[in-house]
């Protein structure tokens, strides 16, 4: 839907309207619960929507609270207020709970509407819902004082119990809270924090944004650390935090996807900054991918094991979707001469789709 809808404004051909209109009215009944959370899978076939039992029944939290911009944005297209209206009940009814610590936790229960799990983190399963916080404040220009609350409540709440450093070399970094157990590890997804923060540092009204932009060029360099520190120039999916060398690579974790997460901080930081050594950093980066990711035929694909020598690499047969519409996007974005898509007139979708604001 992100996709169509950004195409529909660039191209503003009614097709792509038309198609983003159906998919959601296809998705609509996944919203028919007691609290209004959707469920994750849908089958649309049958007109069955449910979560995987693995989950115990449970929404994920990231995906509840990361469809708000899309469906937002469908109704001021099509001034069908619905799809807004669906989006807007879920974020009421999320925020309306109970978070421990003002952070939110990974699942949610479509049915009760109460939180599941004990995980605190800013890594998968809650990531992007941090985000879309920010993002909705900023689409509805800034009138939703609810998300914004929400967002400045919950970095204060990161800042104070999820920031550590590590030994000898004292990066900055986010690790987990399982109940009120650390765990030392980060995500690569993580890495999207910087860009978070430095966007809201933006905001006039952030009473803490030069430090939230402090905190963001902290954890970006850590994020590159997560690359460069590799034997191919890659990051792997996570990192563990150790008393001695900072962090390592677990073999389990060791595969390199190319994600776009610290491109894409890197990228706001540069626009936010203006300092080319977030350019520097980009580029280098790349050159790790085009050297060790890029296949003959064509393509770049996910890498086994970023401590590979890279003389001795390994492919996995695919190459990722977000690699083309978000790692080379952001990439693209960063090194253009111009602006394109500006913060004062868009806002990026956390699958870097870009709708304008007015």
């Amino acid at each position: 839907i992100g996709g169509l809808l950004s195409a529909y404004h660039l191209k503003s051909e009614p097709i792509f309207l038309q198609k983003a209109s159906e998919i959601a009215e296809m998705m609509l009944y996944a919203f028919d619960t007691d609290t209004g959370i959707p469920y994750g899978h849908l089958s649309l076939q049958e007109g069955r929507a449910d979560n995987p039992g693995w989950s115990g029944g449970s929404s994920t939290v990231s995906e509840v609270l990361s469809i708000q911009l899309e469906f937002q944005y469908l109704s001021r297209l099509t001034n069908n207020p619905t799809y807004a209206s669906v989006v807007n009940r879920v974020t009421q009814k999320v925020l309306s709970q109970k978070r421990p610590m003002n952070l939110l936790t990974q699942f949610i229960n479509p049915r009760t509407g109460k939180f599941t799990s004990n995980v605190k983190t800013m890594g998968a399963r809650i990531d992007s819902a941090y985000e879309t916080l920010l993002k909705q404040w900023i689409f509805s220009k800034r009138s939703d004082f609810m998300v914004r609350d929400a967002y400045y409540e919950s970095m204060t709440a990161m800042k104070d119990h999820l920031v550590a450093h590590s030994t000898p070399n004292g990066y900055t970094y986010l690790f987990e809270l399982h109940n009120t157990k650390p765990r030392k590890r980060m995500e690569i997804l993580t890495c999207f924090v910087p860009g978070m923060l430095a966007l809201g540092s933006l905001e006039v009204d952030n009473p803490n944004a030069a430090e939230h932009l402090q905190l963001a060029k902290e954890i970006v360099r850590t994020c590159f650390e997560f690359h460069r520190q590799t034997a191919t120039g890659l990051a792997a999916e996570l990192v563990e935090f150790t008393a001695e060398g900072d962090f390592r690579v677990k073999n389990s974790e060791a595969q390199g996807k190319l994600r776009p997460e610290t491109i894409e901080s890197l990228f706001i930081l540069y626009r936010v900054t203006r300092d080319e050594i977030y350019r520097e950093m980009a580029w280098e980066l790349f050159e790790s991918m085009r050297s060790n990711a890029r296949v003959e035929s064509g393509g770049y694909a996910t890498v086994e094991n970023v401590q590979s020598d890279p003389s001795e690499i390994q492919f996995v047969d695919k190459m990722e979707g977000f690699f083309l519409s978000q790692t080379l996007k952001y990439l693209y974005l960063l090194f253009s001469e111009t602006d394109i898509f500006p913060f004062d007139e868009y806002v990026f979708t956390t699958e870097a789709h870009a709708f304008p604001i007015n």
